[in-house]
């Protein structure tokens, strides 16, 4: 029912709308705009709704929610927008089209992840999967991120999605730079730590990976 049309959020696999870098805190001065489809639109479900109160806002239906009291049970119309200021950074929100969250959280369990996004805009998803910032919509120009491995959880790599900047935009594992549609990524098992980096020009629709099962 929605879609981000400008920054950072994100929308994940269970079309659940994310502030920027979830979980991890989101960042100073960001801006988002997420438009809705009216046509579409059922109450939002509050999974998680933690901003500095008063300062870093959600804007839903002209009303401004902050600090723990997200829109629950909000029809959303029209657009949403999100922004922070210069200070104080927390973890942020996660919302949910209330049918479709009713539903996954009968079939779907977070699985313990082998990875965590310690720099940058990078996401880690419910099931255990790692994008690039913004995924599926396009990342960033000069976007960095690091992503740290547990190795006692590490499995191989499985690639679900990868189409970046040949040459330019790449994804370091294991000391290797991975680009344009990924070749040669798939089963790799990653160590230490992996990065993310963009150039100036060019934005294509970044990658998702996940650990094999």
């Amino acid at each position: 029912m929605w879609q981000v049309t400008d920054g950072p959020c994100s929308i994940d696999a269970n079309y659940c709308l994310r502030s920027p870098n979830y979980p991890s805190a989101y960042g100073n001065r960001q801006a988002c705009t997420i438009a809705i489809d009216d046509s579409l639109a059922v109450p939002i479900l509050v999974k998680d709704f933690q901003t500095e109160a008063k300062y870093d806002k959600l804007i839903v239906n002209g009303d401004a929610y902050s600090g723990n009291a997200g829109p629950d049970g909000i029809v959303p119309q029209g657009s949403i927008s999100w922004s922070s200021d210069s200070t104080v950074q927390e973890t942020g929100f996660v919302l949910c089209p209330q049918s479709a969250a009713t539903t996954t959280t009968t079939t779907i369990s977070p699985r313990p992840s082998m990875w965590k996004v310690t720099v940058g805009q990078c996401q880690l998803d419910d099931s255990g999967c790692v994008s690039s910032p913004n995924y599926p919509g396009k990342y960033g120009k000069n976007d960095n991120c690091v992503i740290s491995v547990d190795s006692e959880k590490a499995t191989p790599i499985k690639v679900d999605s990868f189409l970046t900047e040949s040459k330019w935009d790449k994804l370091e594992v294991n000391g290797k730079f991975y680009h344009g549609t990924g070749t040669g990524l798939e089963g790799v098992l990653p160590v230490g730590h992996m990065t993310w980096a963009s150039d100036g020009s060019v934005e294509k629709s970044g990658w998702r990976l996940c650990p094999t099962p």
